[in-house]
């Protein structure tokens, strides 16, 4: 707006002499060249604020934040009414037994007194102690005879070795006694045994075997 003033003002000022020389011929002249544009003024002041436009729709939610540090203890509690008591537990079991006591103080010596010596015994019959040799049979049995004794004897195999190479123990069981006779199986050891055999086997013809004889 300045500017087109300052336009109309320039004009203006150039056509008052024109009109000065000739006052006859009154009409417009043609018109001037344009003026160069002038400075521009200052800003004018602020104008009033317009009107509050209309809230905007509500955007979308933003992602979830971090969580946040755990928060400081609180401070305890007062405390609960008490409880009713309980009901009595079963009984336990038994304790270990206890370490044997320290041995009480020796008491006193009782009166020594010797009673009357009793009547002598019968003597007694010597005891015997004997050990006889004999040797197999074909079918493996020793038999063996010696003076009678007054009660059964013990009789007893004693465990011998052959002479041959490699060498095998000779054993034996009683099968039969008297008081004054004994009868043994005799056995001999194998070297080579099966899964189904036995360890030993029936002694050959002429095999010694030692027994043992206790009496009376």
């Amino acid at each position: 707006m300045r500017l087109l003033l300052a336009l109309a003002l320039a004009s203006g000022l150039a056509l008052a002499p024109a009109f000065a020389e000739d006052e006859g011929s009154p009409g417009m002249g043609p018109m001037g060249p344009m003026g160069p544009t002038g400075a521009v003024g200052p800003a004018g002041p602020k104008g009033e604020a317009g009107p509050k436009g209309d809230q905007g729709a509500v955007g979308q939610a933003g992602p979830k934040g971090d969580a946040g540090s755990a928060g400081s203890p609180g401070a305890a509690g007062q405390q609960g009414i008490q409880g009713v008591p309980g009901k009595d537990g079963a009984a336990g079991a038994a304790g270990a037994k206890g370490e044997t006591g320290l041995q009480g103080a020796t008491g006193a010596a009782g009166a020594s007194i010797t009673g009357p010596q009793g009547p002598s015994g019968p003597a007694g019959a010597p005891k015997r102690v004997e050990r006889y040799t004999a040797t197999t049979n074909a079918s493996g049995s020793a038999s063996y005879t010696w003076t009678a004794c007054t009660s059964a004897p013990d009789v007893d195999v004693i465990l011998g070795w052959t002479t041959g190479t490699p060498a095998q123990m000779i054993t034996g069981a009683i099968t039969a006694s008297t008081n004054a006779s004994a009868t043994a199986a005799v056995k001999v050891s194998q070297g080579t045994v099966l899964l189904s055999g036995s360890a030993f086997a029936t002694a050959p013809a002429g095999t010694p075997l030692a027994i043992r004889v206790i009496c009376n």
